[in-house]
């Protein structure tokens, strides 16, 4: 308590220097405040950052293992092509019938498209992915209107299509697009459902494409297959997902890995990604940044108190001797 009684004064004089030179302190002040809310602001942006990137790899879902046909050049295709026929629909049935945690899967074709229109608008900058029936389920859409095709529609070659919110919107301004046609190249397909919009837009997140769902037409797999021309060489399948059950992901993993391998003659012409994987390097990703901008706006605090402390022990000094003669004049 002495020492805060002898403090009292100088802190109540240099509290008043502080008021008496509004300007020099403004500026300090803004300076910390300035940094500080930069930190802030970049911390905001940051989690929801993070946040949207977790909506879009939760939309891969988090129990599933995605198996991709890697890309290469004429030259290269041709020579993988003598020993891999590449990613098929056969592939995903075995390892289906093969490994007892695979719960379910889905294939997924992309569409080389040259005309997607409706009677009433087009969407040429959507694309068309031709998908199995459980594609909707594995990758968590749902529809707003309408639905989505069944294993019969696949089985069939039904010429039915779902659109994506934003796609329904482009081709049928009016609204009203069930029981509507649109057609793809030279087939055209009747629209059953519209999905919900996931508000998520299409990106790549450590080479994984996610989101961009609102923005495709999607149509039954064997259709897509069988009556859309598919370029020579490609693999069947552009994309196959497995659904996991009952068994760590980095055992399935491996054991899809061996799978596809041996049936593809010994040839790595696929990758294997892992969506929860992603996702838990993102939010490390995220923790680490998270942990630099929390101890840049703490340096940014310690140095803005240490200015503001500077100029408050200058206020001091600078009076000192006027101080020290109150002092005398008060003992005389």
């Amino acid at each position: 308590m002495k020492v805060l009684s002898r403090m009292w004064p100088d802190f109540r004089l240099a509290v008043g220097q502080l008021v008496h030179r509004p300007l020099r302190t403004f500026l300090t002040l803004l300076g910390m405040i300035f940094g500080v809310g930069a930190v802030i602001s970049m911390l905001a942006v940051s989690e929801g950052g993070l946040q949207q990137s977790m909506k879009m790899i939760q939309g891969l879902g988090v129990d599933n293992i995605i198996v991709e046909s890697k890309e290469y050049s004429t030259d290269e295709l041709l020579e993988i092509r003598k020993h891999s026929p590449g990613l098929s629909v056969d592939d995903a049935r075995a390892i289906k019938e093969t490994l007892v945690f695979v719960e379910a899967w889905a294939g997924i074709k992309n569409i080389k498209v040259w005309s997607l229109f409706s009677h009433e608008g087009d969407s040429s900058n959507s694309e068309v992915w031709a998908v199995s029936s459980d594609f909707f389920t594995l990758s968590n859409l749902e529809p707003e209107v309408g639905e989505v095709f069944t294993s019969d529609d696949n089985r069939e070659f039904a010429t039915k299509a779902v659109l994506g919110e934003a796609t329904a919107r482009r081709m049928f301004p009016n609204g009203d697009a069930i029981n509507k046609q649109v057609k793809v190249n030279f087939t055209w397909f009747q629209v059953i459902g519209i999905l919900k919009d996931q508000k998520i837009p299409g990106e790549e997140i450590q080479g994984v494409k996610v989101g961009g769902d609102s923005d495709r037409v999607y149509i039954p797999l064997n259709t897509g297959l069988n009556r859309l021309k598919v370029e020579d060489m490609a693999s069947e399948l552009t994309t196959a997902k497995f659904k996991i059950k009952d068994e760590p992901l980095v055992s399935a993993q491996a054991a899809i890995s061996e799978n596809i391998r041996r049936r593809h003659g010994g040839q790595e012409d696929f990758r294997i990604r892992v969506p929860n994987e992603i996702l838990a390097q993102q939010r490390q990703t995220n923790r680490i940044f998270n942990i630099v901008m929390t101890s840049v706006a703490i340096i940014s605090l310690l140095v803005g108190g240490i200015g503001i402390m500077n100029i408050m022990l200058a206020s001091v000094l600078e009076r000192k001797s006027e101080i020290g003669l109150l002092v005398r004049l008060k003992m005389m």
